[in-house]
Parts: C-alpha cells; structure tokens; sequence
C-alpha cells in the first residue's frame, strides 16, 4: 500500500496510544479525502484560516501534478498532506521570484495539511512537511519550493520555518485573507547575513512587509512568554539572489487555498 512511515500517536480524547501509517494516497481515496477536509473546515472557528479545496484540485495532486499521502489509525484516516507541480499554469508562484517560463516546470508547491483534532499535537503536520521534503529530494526533479501559510496559524508557520524555509513576501490572496509565501532553493540555500538581523512581533505585519521589502527575509520563529517574533536576516547578494518580491494576485483560484489546519 505504498507505505512511507509508521509510528505511534496519542489520541487526546482517550490519552491512548495508537499506531499509525502514512501511505500514498491516489485517487482510489479521492471520497475520503474531501469528506474529511469538508469536516475539518466546518470545526474551523476562525475562517481565515483556510479555503476549500475542490475535487478537481485533489485529483491534480492525486495524480501526474503532485503527491498525496495521508496518516491512517485503524483504517481511519486522520491527516493528509499535498503537493503540487503547477507546471506552466497562472498558479505558479515562481513569478514571485521572477523565474522564467522554461523554469516554471522546477516548481513545487507544498499544498493543503490537515490533521484530526483529536490526533493534533503530535508533531503530525511537522512529521508530514519532512516526508514531503524527502519525497522531493527523491524525485529530484522539483528545485524552487513553496508553500503558503496564515499568519495566524502560529504552529504551521513555526513548522515552515523548522524545514529552513524563508518567508519571502506577504500578500492578500483568496478573497483578502493575508498570506505568509515561504520559499526554498533545494539546489542553493539563499545567503543571509546572519550578522544583520531584525526581530519582529508575528503580528506586526506592516512591520514585516517593509522589511522584506529593504532586502530581508524572515528565517526563524521565536515563542516568547509574552511577545512571539519572527526573526530577519538581510539578503546577501548574488548571481542566482532572490529578487524583490512582485505583487502576485490570484483571484481566480479562490479554491486553492495553501493552508495547514
């Protein structure tokens, strides 16, 4: 069944401990996935946090444009993790990095988490987020890395971060709703200057557009006893830097939310 992990997790409305497997999941599991997702997002108590995806979009990642795999516990399953290669089309966020059009096929773009509520503090969605990398390094076929989180949604955002991914660009996508776009080189870490650094509230977002906008990059998430702040570095430049961040609007794809719950 294309097992990819198995271990033990703990259930928090029993406290009991049970096993689990992640395998990948193709279209065969198409009827469990989007009911389970429609769940998820009806528990949501904060909208923001997530948009619907379509049918049709979990067939895209289902099947020669991305990978799927899901975490079963008897049978059941509790979390699932996507990834899209949006190839050529509007959606790819290369743009963002000012890649040309016969680069866009080395894009990745790490896509939709979700994790039952009651199997959630288990390092699931962070355990899923290192499968996918590993499972990028083994097709070797994907260089430019991205994946879009709220930043309200604190344990997703510090998840990114502990994959040495860097927050790029902020922007309101999906309706308004505001985006943190994260990015990875899997061929050439960008350099930052680590002797030029900028911490900042999480929730001073003004204050971290305009330092992505003077050349920093945010790489680090601190949890503080009274203030959580997202650490900067300025970009050092090079041949392959990255580029100021573009406006990038989607309002098209209204269903595709990038967004772990």
């Amino acid at each position: 069944m294309n097992s990819m992990d198995i271990g033990f997790i703990k259930n928090a409305r029993d406290s009991k401990y049970y096993t689990y497997e992640i395998k990948v999941l193709n279209e065969t599991y198409l009827d469990e996935v989007v009911d389970f997702h429609l769940k998820i997002i009806e528990q949501l108590n904060n909208p923001e946090l997530c948009v619907t995806i379509t049918p049709e979009e979990f067939i895209r990642m289902m099947g020669r444009q991305g990978r799927m795999f899901g975490a079963f516990v008897e049978n059941k399953l509790i979390a699932f993790r996507g990834i899209l290669f949006p190839e050529d089309s509007e959606e790819n966020l290369g743009a963002i990095i000012g890649l040309q059009k016969q680069e866009l096929n080395l894009v990745a773009h790490l896509e939709v988490t979700n994790v039952h509520p009651d199997f959630r503090g288990n390092g699931l969605q962070k355990r899923m987020l290192t499968i996918a990398f590993e499972m990028l390094r083994h097709l070797k076929r994907h260089r430019h890395i991205f994946t879009i989180a709220s930043p309200l949604n604190y344990p997703s955002v510090k998840n990114v971060f502990s994959e040495n991914m860097l927050l790029i660009d902020i922007q309101r996508m999906y309706g308004g709703r505001l985006r943190c776009i994260f990015y990875k080189d899997l061929s050439n870490s960008l350099p930052l200057d680590l002797n030029n650094l900028q911490r900042i509230a999480m929730k001073d977002i003004e204050g971290q557009k305009k330092l992505i906008d003077e050349g920093y990059a945010g790489f680090r998430f601190s949890q503080g006893s009274t203030v959580d702040t997202v650490v900067f570095a300025k970009r050092v430049d090079r041949s392959n830097k990255l580029q100021k961040p573009i406006s990038y609007h989607r309002t098209d794809m209204e269903a595709s939310e990038r967004k772990n719950v």
